[in-house]
This record gives structure tokens, sequence and C-alpha cells, in this order.
């Protein structure tokens, strides 16, 4: 297995190199630690390897366009042509709406994994899985804010499953995710009731208070993370993780690497997701 610059080099414009070489240890990492624990064929550890390179491979190609963009920029040999084009954007940049557009497509995570790029990946194409969930700050009542990805992923070996709590969230909602699990004979090493976190959307009307016995994440505001002496990211929006998914989603299963591997709208469609993964590891 190669990974890093041994698997692809790449110019020094944007720090591509490095950063990719970060992922594929990444996304090897997890795989490995799960194959050393969880029962498996042969056959298995190979498609798992095999989803692995296929995966970055397709990252790769994202890094190099990327890569080959800013190279085009930054190497602009006609002084006339370079001129008109920082003139441009600096006309465009007195906008503030052009710059929000702009500063969100810049930030918004265009990688995402098909199953024509991608056989065998490990996600469920059809069900909204492939796509990376958005980094926003969040907290629990009485506690410091936090980066959501610290928050949701508390084993960097297991998955994990992201609870949407809206208005019409129950109190039993916990016990029906508890039996999904059990009934999914999903093996420890994989997700656990540990791994569940909830996380109550923006705009619902119980925003800021727990529902009935779910202890509840809330994204943070720009506003309130000013409040606590942060200062997040240019163009922050604190309904990003939302906003990547339908509003009838409640269970997003997610991988260690913060990649989806499925989403579903109720109980049902979550033991089939939870179900998918017990055969992709069988």
């Amino acid at each position: 297995m190669l990974i890093g610059d041994a698997a692809h080099v790449f110019p020094p414009f944007g720090g591509q190199g490095i950063a990719t070489g970060i992922r594929d240890a990444q996304a090897l990492g997890w795989r490995l630690a799960i194959m050393s624990r969880v029962n498996m064929s042969n056959e298995t550890r190979q498609r798992i390897l095999t989803g692995w390179g296929q995966e970055r491979r397709h990252a790769w190609k994202a890094a190099l366009m990327a890569t080959k963009l800013n190279g085009s920029i930054v190497n602009q040999r006609s002084i006339i042509g370079g001129f008109f084009y920082r003139v441009w954007m600096r006309l465009l940049w007195q906008f503030k709406r052009i710059a929000r557009y702009r500063t969100h497509n810049a930030f918004k995570d265009k990688l995402i994994y098909t199953h024509a790029t991608c056989p065998d990946g490990f996600f469920l194409g059809q069900t909204g899985g492939g796509r990376k969930v958005a980094q926003i700050w969040v907290r629990k009542a009485g506690q410091e804010p936090k980066l959501s990805d610290a928050a949701f992923l508390r084993c960097l070996s297991h998955l994990s499953l992201l609870v949407l709590v809206g208005d019409d969230a129950h109190s039993g909602l916990r016990d029906e995710v508890a039996a999904a699990l059990k009934e999914s004979d999903l093996q420890a090493d994989l997700l656990t009731m540990d791994d569940v976190s909830f996380y109550q959307k923006s705009g619902s009307s119980s925003q800021g208070a727990e529902v009935g016995s779910l202890d509840c994440y809330h994204p943070c505001t720009a506003g309130q993370l000013a409040g606590d002496g942060i200062t997040p990211i240019k163009g922050y929006r604190h309904t990003s993780l939302q906003d990547r998914f339908g509003p009838t989603t409640r269970f997003i299963l997610v991988r260690p690497d913060f990649f989806v591997h499925s989403v579903a709208s109720d109980v049902g469609g979550l033991l089939e997701n939870l179900r998918k993964v017990k055969e992709y590891f069988s």
C-alpha cells in the first residue's frame, strides 16, 4: 500500500500534497483498525482495501483539479491579463452578496464519492452517502462550544450515528435507536450507543431546551461564539450541517473520516442501513 508522496505528487499550489497524504493515512487507519478487530473473510479484507484505493484515487483527482486551478492563477504570465484579473476580482468583492456566495462555494466540500467512481467504497450512495458532514461549532447546555467533529466522533475506529432532533422528536427516540442497534446485531467494535449523538436542529421551536431524556447538542451561531471569545472562519453558517440533508433526514451514519455512510428518515431505514454495514464487513 502506498500513501502520501509515494502515491501522488502535487505542485506546491494550495498545499494539496501534504493534505492529501494525511487523508490517505486517516482513511486507511480506521479501516485497518476495524479489520484487526472484526472477524471477516480474506475476500472482505481485499474488498475493503480496494474500496479505500478507489476512494483515494477519486480524491487525488479532485485535489489535482484544485492544484491546476491555483497554479493557473499563480503562473499568470501575461502582465495585462494578470492586471485585469486582479482588478476584476477586487471589483467583484465590493459586492457583499457576491463575496458571500464565493466564500460559501470556496468552503463547500466538493469531494463526493459515487458508486460509478468507487464501486467498492464504504457508503450507500442511493441513500445519500458518499459526501462529508459539514463541521460547525456545537455545545450542550452548560458546556463550552466545541467543533462538531470532536463532539460527535468519540472513537477513531468506530462509526458514529448522528440523530437530528426536530419539533417532532420524542423522549422514546433513544430507546428506538438502541432497539435498532440490537436488532441489527452489529458488532460492538463497529458501533454502540456510546457512539450515538443527538443534535437539535437550528430553527426548532424547542431550541435550547432538552427533548425528554435526550441530551442534545445545539448549533452555535457566530454571535454566540463571539460571546465565548471564539472567531469562526469567514462565511461560517451554523446551519451548514443540517443544510446538507433533506428536511426529513433524521439518522446520519458517519464514518471515522466524517464521510456519510448513509442517511435515513425513520427507524426502519436506519435498521436497513445498519444491516448493510454488517453485510459489508461480514
